[in-house]
């Protein structure tokens, strides 16, 4: 049996142009680009594929566009293979995006939370207080020696790999760091007009951004999450406000987020992403492992994907019809009530969304109504959770949203 993971990147994933053969080629990912330009006040499948390189790494659009872009690849998975997955992660803003995908977050509320955490950021960036770098084919175990010179002044931000890693600071003394470290042999990049995100540099907006995102509705986790400030799994919801404003920070755990994939014996990693970014570091922290990766954003991998998947016969038992997935709801779902009409009402729904399995409908929505009619004769609590899952896993958000 399989056990997927999905990744969800971050910084870096960004071109004009972006998930565009999505957007033409799926209907979903079409009404994904367009919740999030309600959500966003602006059209973000015009930013993504036919604005100004300049204006997709501006912060608080590139989060907008990375994510709504990470998600509607992700949907697209979800209708052509449909697997849910074991496990979910995301580099940094990525996260967002990995949320959205395993349940807690609506998109909608997503986008919302990136344009206040976009804000909050550009604030320190016109402060000019610091900078981003990233350091690559060093040690971590040098790079930790060298940083340790610069303690409270320069912080790793990244624990990307062994060899890869970034660093968030005060002007002056970065700037001085990355000599040292470029004399040393490493290959420093800087990060032109990057704010220090995950470091002590950003505490001041964490309380403000905890206070926007307590207002969020959330949502029951489908799958677990690995956490960048953590690196361990999470699979409750209320811990996310308090977790997700530590993020701002925090280093990304992301080295050992991904060991732990290989510790729960994930067996194909499959990053939601138009580019291959994060596979990028699996054979330095996995060398190893026999965990297979894939780009669903990629056309070559993703047909390579959907072809060894599909020929393991792996979505036959995972796939039913709409009508089905209702029925197995309705039947695992404790009955609140007990009283006479209360088992009447389900049963005679019950048998109508049997009829329609019977026939094979695809009407999602006569399906749905029933379902819901039946829950709510049921007194179940916490219907808006169940109807989330449904929808998430079955990619019917906006087939049933009037309801």
């Amino acid at each position: 049996m399989e056990r997927i993971a999905v990744m969800f990147p971050g910084q870096g994933t960004q071109f004009v142009g972006m998930g565009e053969k999505f957007h033409e080629q799926y209907k979903i990912c079409r009404q994904t680009y367009e919740e999030a330009s309600d959500a966003f006040g602006r059209d973000v499948s015009k930013l993504c594929f036919s604005g100004r390189t300049a204006d997709l790494w501006d912060f608080t659009n590139m989060q907008a566009a990375v994510v709504t872009t990470s998600v509607a690849i992700y949907r697209a998975y979800m209708h052509e293979i449909g697997i849910l997955p074991s496990f979910g992660l995301g580099h940094s803003m990525g996260e967002f995006s990995a949320l959205t995908c395993a349940g807690p977050l609506k998109l909608f509320d997503a986008i919302k939370l990136l344009m206040v955490r976009g804000n909050l950021v550009k604030r320190i960036i016109k402060s000019n207080i610091g900078n981003m770098t990233i350091v690559d084919n060093f040690p971590e175990s040098k790079l930790l020696e060298a940083v340790k010179k610069y303690e409270g002044k320069v912080y790793i931000s990244c624990y990307n790999s062994q060899h890869q890693h970034a660093l968030s600071g005060y002007e002056e003394p970065l700037q001085e760091l990355e000599e040292e470290l470029s004399n040393m042999g490493a290959v420093v990049s800087p990060l032109m007009s990057s704010p220090p995100m995950h470091s002590p540099l950003l505490q001041e907006i964490r309380s403000e951004f905890l206070e926007f995102m307590d207002t969020i509705k959330l949502y029951s986790f489908h799958y677990p999450v690995i956490m960048n400030t953590t690196g361990q799994m999470l699979n409750k919801e209320a811990l996310l406000p308090s977790i997700m404003s530590d993020q701002l920070v925090s280093p990304v755990l992301w080295e050992q987020s991904v060991k732990v994939l290989d510790k729960f014996g994930s067996t194909r990693v499959v990053e939601m992403s138009p580019k291959q970014l994060l596979s990028n570091f699996l054979p330095d922290i996995l060398p190893k492992s026999k965990v297979k990766s894939a780009v669903y954003g990629v056309k070559e991998e993703r047909e390579q994907l959907m072809k060894e998947l599909n020929s393991n016969k792996i979505t036959d038992s995972q796939k039913a019809n709409f009508a089905g997935i209702c029925l197995g709801i309705l039947a695992a779902t404790p009955n609140n009530a007990r009283t006479y009409e209360s088992f009447a009402a389900v049963k005679q729904n019950y048998d109508k969304i049997e009829t329609l399995k019977k026939q094979d409908s695809e009407n999602v929505s006569k399906a749905f109504e029933y379902l819901l009619t039946a829950l709510r004769a049921k007194q179940v609590d916490s219907i808006d959770n169940i109807i989330k899952k449904l929808m998430d896993t079955t990619n019917t958000m906006y087939e049933i949203a009037g309801f």
